[in-house]
């Protein structure tokens, strides 16, 4: 379950390599350790792997960048049932902001029985505002939303994730709409 916190980067199938905004960077620390996780797809012929990290380092300057994180919400603990058409997850967080932050993109994850997915800011006053919404995902074309605009966000925001699965036979990414579905353990 590493990673599902944050994590330094990510991959997904259909995602072009992404620059960090300007005046922002990722603090890796000297010594630091990085650990890959990669998920294949078998195809039914033996096939390779070449995988490569690059790494651009922030320049110094009269100005240090800003540190950038990569938050994730999650939730393991959810149960989808065998051939539903609709089944809604919610993160197991909403994600507080603590202080003023900027968010500069957001990207579902959902494999291959994810159908929507939504991000919606909770402002402190209690106002709501969609940030994303993806009524028809795709797993094959995942991709980082880069905002338009950057979105500055005051301390106290939330930022609530919610999600449907299809495992029905509709869905024509469901490998097998007959068995429930949880997250492997």
């Amino acid at each position: 379950l590493k990673g599902l916190g944050g994590y330094f980067a990510g991959y997904v199938p259909g995602q072009d390599p992404v620059r960090f905004p300007a005046g922002t960077a990722k603090k890796l620390l000297a010594g630091a350790v990085l650990q890959f996780q990669m998920h294949y797809i078998t195809t039914g012929q033996p096939e390779t792997d070449q995988t490569q990290i690059g790494l651009y380092l922030a320049k110094p300057g009269p100005t240090p960048p800003r540190e950038l994180y990569t938050k994730s919400s999650f939730n393991v603990f959810f149960q989808i049932p065998a051939r539903a058409t609709e089944t809604i997850v919610t993160g197991l967080q909403d994600f507080p902001f603590e202080k003023r932050s900027t968010i500069f993109e957001v990207a579902p994850h959902m494999h291959l029985r994810g159908s929507w997915f939504r991000y919606e800011l909770i402002y402190p006053n209690g106002t709501k505002e969609v940030l994303l919404s993806v009524p028809h995902y795709e797993f094959h074309c995942q991709t980082l939303y880069r905002l338009a605009e950057p979105k500055i966000v005051p301390a106290g925001t939330t930022l609530p994730c919610v999600g449907a699965f299809d495992t029905s036979a509709l869905n024509a990414s469901t490998p097998d709409p007959t068995p429930a579905v949880i997250f492997p353990q």
